[in-house]
């Protein structure tokens, strides 16, 4: 087939989220790396997810894949430096402070950092995205919650916002989120 002449890529992007609805993906992978992938000698299989703790425990420190993996790449959040180029050419019109407090609130991801208006001050920008329900940010937390803690999200939320209003015992906090000390 053509997949054997060429360099190919396949990239596999939020893995956590496939493996979300098949408890076995990293199995399937697996078989399919050993049985399939593996077998072609141009072929490159790229694993991206933004939840790092499931790739770490599902791909990066399962035996299964001990001798599959090529390379791993950590992508951070860009410097302030290459932060700046999204203002494109207004980045000398908005204000050192203004950055900063843009920066503070979307942390170098280059996805949010895509958000910038240019002519908007940060307070705006800020609020367009973070306080509207038509902001990019404004659900954020929610929908990175539930990829991080899936069926325990309920759970842990409940513990936060219990642990909110300050310092409480076992007893009180079992209490408060209706939950046995157990469990």
């Amino acid at each position: 087939s053509q997949i054997d002449n060429r360099t190919t890529a396949i990239l596999l992007d939020e893995v956590s989220w496939m493996s979300s609805h098949s408890p076995d993906f990293p199995g399937h992978l697996k078989d399919a790396w050993d049985n399939g992938f593996s077998l072609r000698t141009r072929l490159v299989v790229v694993i991206c997810g933004s939840v790092s703790s499931w790739l770490e425990d599902n791909i990066l420190n399962n035996t299964a894949f001990v001798g599959r993996l090529t390379m791993t790449l950590t992508l951070g959040p860009l410097s302030p430096r290459y932060c700046n180029e999204f203002w494109g050419d207004a980045r000398d019109r908005v204000s050192p402070r203004e950055k900063l407090e843009f920066l503070a609130v979307t942390g170098g991801v280059p996805r949010y950092l895509e958000e910038i208006r240019p002519h908007d001050s940060a307070s705006s920008l800020i609020h367009r995205l973070c306080f509207t329900k038509e902001g990019f940010l404004f659900s954020e937390f929610d929908a990175m919650w539930s990829d991080l803690f899936s069926r325990r999200g309920p759970v842990y939320r409940s513990l936060v916002q219990a642990l909110a209003d300050g310092p409480r015992t076992l007893e009180q906090l079992s209490a408060a989120i209706g939950v046995d000390k157990s469990g």
